[in-house]
């Protein structure tokens, strides 16, 4: 096809490109039938049969190299910024820091985070420890801070970002990077900073989702050797937060299903049929790794975790949510709006969400129209992850809290990504078919640079905002970066006794923060060398090794949260003030009164005496209640928002 005076390097440059793929995807064998599944045509199920020319290898990592790297930029503008003020993990950020110092210990954790996850008459926890595992070395590399923290979570965003824009370049070259970073670009400005940077349970996997998905589609063409980065990327996301492992499930059991069917069609190719088992065997092996602490806890709990995950979904103590509702929330988050504006709080009529359901339905047909192998299986792995995520939806159990559903941002950006790459291979074939002259009018450069646009605009517009990335709750994390220097103080000066060698009992009284600031001041007196622990009520917070009963401390160091609950501290017996923080105005002193006094007349009017105790003491309760009027429900809100003093005390444990 080629002339004698091509060059070697010209040469596989055109096999590789795009449109050379295109043809081959759009080709038939010489008895006018289309490839069989099996085929390699469009695909490179021979990457690991046949490794590129090393000129070709080195320029595929530098496409690789540079478009990941310009996908990293916000976030390591990002991770510049939030280095300073300081930041102290609160409630489940402080526990997972808690479990990544444990890996390596003789503590190490083999289950996740405690979740709202109830069985065998217990709590439960999220499937698997990885996420503590994958954050431990950059975490221990860099100091083992908070900050230390929130790089490992940005270099494992960066992995996953290399690893899906490379799975895309294996597929369509450059293109294919290009396509996939600009969908990453898309969605990484929905889901903004705090996603990205802060590794709650919730937020760590989303970007491996997408991985899972790209390496999905590169599996069902035939790359093989993206089985195993599929079983990590599908693990990450399945053990670190309980709403991925259906979808993740269904995404696994496509690509089993494509194994085999490859294996099968390949009788006559012994060749592709080891090609296929060694891979297979490849994945198995490093999903039996991945998931080994996870079936050893379970062999080993009383209960396991696995079973209480099991139970708490045959035994619900929460209501699903239910098709009907499912199909709502899923439309909403199908809206094109969403992606483009970067805001998951815009309304979300269902209109958009369907209008891009429908267009890619209209696509999927148009690519099975056109034959194009490699552009069928990504339209089939994009119905699959709709189907799942609709059917995981369903499943939610109680309120669907927005960070359930995070993934489902990228299954759009997929969907939409699909029917950008049909309606481009629409505009190919058409080209192909006019004359030779107008052919060679043609811009090949255009589709590049478009797709370069389209992933540059939304990074530029991540990277402007990312010098403003901060911790939601960075105003409760300031208070305890004010109080710890003077507790810490006290320690050392030995009004707190115990000296370095002490065990200290942290307590804390918290009516609106769940009890963060007490974790998070738990968490950095054990940063300093201190041995911290709470009681036995929180033992799976903070894990059995962390908790000590009051006769086995030399001091209970308390945290007190609000007005009532320091004025309940200051008459405890023996108790004594070691530090204080009260960050209000004047002006919002006053205006938290306003509100107090009118939240509590509210009450009163409606006979609710009995939760007036609460406006000090727990003002959560007030809003669980279905009995509270709606119009008392915003002073509970302005009540919860408003910050409110801080206190430490230390009093003796047998006090």
């Amino acid at each position: 096809m080629h002339g004698p005076d091509s060059s070697p390097t010209e040469r596989d440059e055109r096999a590789s490109s795009p449109l050379e793929r295109d043809r081959q995807d759009g080709a038939t064998t010489g008895d006018g039938h289309a490839p069989e599944p099996g085929s390699p045509a469009g695909a490179s199920s021979d990457a690991d049969a046949a490794p590129a020319p090393p000129r070709q290898a080195r320029r595929t990592a530098l496409e690789v190299g540079v478009v990941t790297g310009v996908l990293a930029v916000p976030l390591v503008v990002a991770l510049v910024a939030v280095r300073d003020p300081a930041w102290y993990p609160l409630t489940d950020l402080s526990q997972i820091e808690m479990r990544v110092r444990d890996v390596g210990s003789g503590h190490t954790p083999l289950v996740g985070l405690g979740g709202r996850i109830f069985g065998h008459g217990t709590q439960g926890a999220h499937p698997g420890p990885i996420s503590f595992y994958l954050l431990a070395p950059v975490y221990r590399l860099l100091g083992s801070s908070p900050w230390a923290l929130q790089a490992s979570a940005a270099v494992l965003d960066v992995v996953a970002l290399g690893a899906t824009v490379w799975a895309g370049h294996r597929r369509w070259g450059l293109r294919g990077a290009l396509l996939v970073a600009a969908g990453l670009a898309l969605v990484m400005r929905v889901w903004g900073m705090s996603v990205l940077l802060f590794p709650w349970n919730p937020y760590l996997p989303v970007l491996f989702w997408m991985l899972l998905l790209v390496a999905a589609w590169g599996v069902l063409c035939g790359d093989l050797p993206l089985v195993p980065v599929a079983v990590v990327a599908g693990t990450v996301c399945a053990q670190t937060h309980l709403p991925y492992v259906g979808i993740v499930g269904g995404v696994t059991a496509l690509m089993a299903v494509a194994l085999v069917v490859t294996h099968r069609s390949a009788r006559d190719d012994g060749e592709t049929r080891r090609r296929v088992v060694r891979w297979s065997a490849i994945g198995l092996a490093v999903g039996i790794v991945l998931w080994l602490p996870v079936f050893v806890q379970q062999l080993g709990g009383d209960p396991g975790n696995l079973g209480i995950i099991v139970d708490s979904f045959r035994n619900p103590q929460e209501p699903e949510l239910g098709l009907g509702s499912a199909w709502h929330l899923f439309l909403q988050h199908l809206n094109p709006a969403r992606l483009v504006e970067a805001d998951r709080t815009l309304p979300t009529p269902e209109g958009p969400g369907l209008a891009l359901l429908v267009a890619w339905v209209a696509s999927a047909v148009a690519a099975a129209r056109l034959r194009h192998r490699t552009l069928g299986r990504l339209h089939v792995v994009v119905g699959a992850a709709l189907v799942l995520g609709l059917i995981s939806m369903s499943r939610i159990l109680g309120p669907p809290w927005p960070y359930l559903t995070l993934w489902a941002y990228g299954t759009a950006v997929l969907a939409l990504l699909a029917v950008v790459a049909t309606v481009g291979a629409l505009a190919a074939a058409a080209v192909a078919a006019r004359p030779e002259a107008l052919r060679m009018a043609g811009r090949p450069w255009a589709p590049v640079a478009a797709l370069a646009v389209a992933a540059a605009v939304p990074v530029a517009l991540l990277t402007r905002t990312a010098p403003g990335a901060e911790d939601p709750d960075q105003a409760l994390s300031d208070q305890i970066g004010a109080v710890a220097g003077p507790t810490v103080e006290a320690l050392e000066e030995g009004v707190v006794p115990g000296g370095d060698d002490g065990t200290y009992l942290v307590t804390w009284t918290d009516p609106v923060n769940l009890g963060g600031q007490g974790f998070g001041l738990m968490l950095e007196l054990e940063r300093r060398g201190y041995d911290a622990r709470a009681t036995d009520g929180f033992a799976r917070a903070v894990r059995d090794h962390r908790v000590a009963s009051p006769d086995e401390a030399d001091a209970v160091i308390h945290v007190a949260y609000g007005k009532a609950a320091i004025d309940d501290a200051r008459a405890h017996p023996g108790a004594e003030q070691i530090a204080y923080d009260d960050p209000r105005t004047d002006d919002e002193r006053t205006r938290y009164r306003q509100v107090r006094a009118e939240l509590i007349d509210m009450l009163e009017a409606d006979g609710l005496d009995d939760l007036v105790p609460a406006v000090d003491t727990h003002v959560l309760t007030i809003a669980q209640d279905e009995r509270v009027p709606t119009e008392a429900l915003f002073g509970v809100y302005v009540l919860g928002r408003m910050g409110q003093p801080l206190a430490v005390y230390t009093w003796d444990p047998a006090s």
